[in-house]
């Protein structure tokens, strides 16, 4: 929105919440472990990057990272796991997965350039086409059915009530607050 920079953090105030909310679904109950941000130089309230590190549930590693001075605007959900790695674009509703590539070999790379390139053109294809037909809605359709669901027979909200949005309020101001700054 064009008042942004009138939220404490600025532009992070409005982007984070949704980056957070992810973290916390994959992650369960994230803590914050550290913050480093770097502010602008201007008298911006949006700073020029912002690095958490989380410790989430079951002891998972989580970070976040955002880059307000980057010359383009991406947002990205990556899960490393032992096995998978998995790629979600979250502007073009892209996602990509690809197995452990295992000792590395020539092979094995080939084979994860092969997989990540052959689904990615599959899911930019299928993204374009929703594009053209007016329905790429970025999830806020599943966000606004669900809320709809919860007028109609009081189903619980889950991660949109406003227990957990407190929470991500909580988190953001502890990425500020507690964070090492340049």
């Amino acid at each position: 929105p064009q008042w942004y920079e009138n939220l404490p953090g600025g532009l992070f105030y409005d982007e984070g919440p949704h980056l957070l909310y992810l973290l916390s679904q994959y992650g369960n109950a994230c803590t914050l472990d550290s913050s480093f941000i770097t502010n602008s130089s201007s008298e911006r309230k949006t700073p020029i990057t912002v690095s958490a590190h989380f410790t989430c549930g079951s002891g998972i590693p989580g970070d976040l990272y955002m880059n307000f001075a980057a010359p383009v605007s991406e947002w990205f959900f990556i899960v490393l796991g032992d096995k998978r790695l998995g790629v979600c674009d979250l502007f073009r509703d892209i996602y990509v997965s690809a197995p452990n590539d295992g000792r590395h070999t020539p092979a094995a790379i080939l084979r994860t350039a092969a997989i990540c390139g052959t689904k990615g053109i599959r899911e930019i294809v299928r993204s374009g086409v929703a594009v053209i037909r007016g329905r790429h809605d970025v999830g806020a359709d599943r966000v606004v059915e669900r809320f709809g669901e919860h007028i109609r027979s009081g189903t619980p909200l889950g991660v949109i009530d406003g227990k957990h949005g407190a929470r991500i309020v909580r988190l953001l101001h502890e990425i500020m607050n507690g964070s090492q700054t340049k």
